[in-house]
């Protein structure tokens, strides 16, 4: 599978974490007994945005950008999302 269908999976994944938010955070929230609004506002939705944000790297190709260092080799750098 290439970047480009995985980015695809994950926009999808994101997707079904938006639409079953109320549920992932109702059980988020008897998880670890945060309140429901963070569970809702910040662990669902950073969620989906990473997601969404790995599935934009994974579209346009730069998790993996070449940089000239030397002739004769070449250096990759990988972006990672944070938490």
């Amino acid at each position: 599978m290439d970047a480009y269908q995985r980015g695809v999976l994950l926009n999808k994944l994101a997707d079904l974490i938006e639409r079953d938010a109320v549920q992932i955070a109702s059980l988020e929230t008897l998880d670890n007994g945060k309140p429901f609004k963070d569970s809702y506002m910040i662990d669902v939705q950073s969620s989906v945005r990473v997601y969404r944000w790995v599935n934009l790297k994974c579209e346009v190709g730069t998790f993996y950008k070449p940089l000239d260092t030397t002739p004769a080799g070449q250096t990759r750098t990988t972006a990672r999302p944070f938490p």
